[in-house]
């Protein structure tokens, strides 16, 4: 099944690297432990002031996140919108979301070799994440992202 997330129409000002959007895969599903993952098959950015660099990171130590299911029926995933900043991780991919005149739009479909699953650990006890990471040229940035997915359960 395909789910998509976004910041909607609220734009995030970035003026040094942080996250604008995450997603996660929660140790619950349906009152079961989640066996099932989340392949990320499509990043979407869209600047409205200042060019900005964006790069996706898979595991990175978020601060302050504030985790929402996703779709707590049909959905295995959380997501966030609320961290300030983001540190190690792997960035599995990267792309410049330019203005020119007005907002610009910048798409990102992984590689398959960047389709990685995101899987919750019942013997760890760990998620899995992957965020949207967004970094200003100059000023402050207003940004906002998507992610796109598919579930295997």
């Amino acid at each position: 099944r395909d789910f998509a997330i976004s910041n909607g129409i609220t734009t995030i000002g970035v003026t040094t690297r942080r996250p604008i959007l995450s997603v996660k895969a929660n140790a619950t599903f349906n009152s079961l432990t989640n066996r099932g993952l989340l392949f990320v098959h499509e990043i979407i950015a869209a600047a409205s002031t200042n060019d900005c660099f964006i790069e996706v990171v898979r595991n990175g130590t978020l601060t302050g996140p504030s985790w929402a299911a996703v779709d707590s029926t049909y959905s295995l995933a959380s997501k966030d919108i609320a961290s300030t900043a983001i540190s190690g991780g792997i960035i599995v991919d990267s792309f410049y979301c330019g203005t020119s005149s007005g907002s610009g739009r910048s798409t990102a479909s992984l590689a398959p070799a960047y389709k990685v699953p995101v899987a919750y650990s019942s013997l760890l006890s760990l998620s899995d994440t992957m965020s949207v990471v967004a970094t200003s040229f100059t000023g402050t940035s207003n940004v906002t992202s998507s992610l796109h997915w598919t579930e295997i359960r």
